[in-house]
């Protein structure tokens, strides 16, 4: 076999190739074939990192900001996620207006007794 021939056959390959990929390429997009599957993958992608690296990210985040700058020396063994929630602080909030409810009905109720006293004699 010569040069000249063997050139040929490699080009002839080469364009045969590049234009079953091109015929190919258009059949796929024009009929949608394997969008599919390509639409489930994303899909899919999509909702485990929503619904799970999202949140494991804030909470692994969290925890290594609060051992950091705040200097909680927790055990990573017992404790590897340290996690503060809107709860808590909300729960703090709600007993501290009840603190203050409570001490300003105690002096309501204070007043009213003596007021009560004062009456009677």
């Amino acid at each position: 076999m010569t040069f000249e021939e063997t050139l040929k056959i490699a080009l002839y390959t080469a364009g045969l190739t590049f234009a079953a990929n091109f015929i190919f390429s258009f059949l796929k997009v024009k009929f949608n074939l394997f969008e599919e599957n390509t639409v489930f993958r994303k899909k899919h992608s999509y909702e485990q990192l929503c619904n799970l690296y999202f949140d494991l990210y804030s909470i692994v985040s969290q925890s290594e900001y609060l051992r950091y700058f705040h200097d909680i020396d927790a055990d990573f063994e017992d404790e590897p996620f340290i996690q503060v929630s809107k709860k808590q602080s909300l729960i703090r909030q709600n007993a501290k207006k009840e603190r203050n409810q409570f001490k300003q009905s105690l002096k309501l109720t204070i007043l009213m007794q003596l007021l009560n006293l004062t009456k009677k004699t």
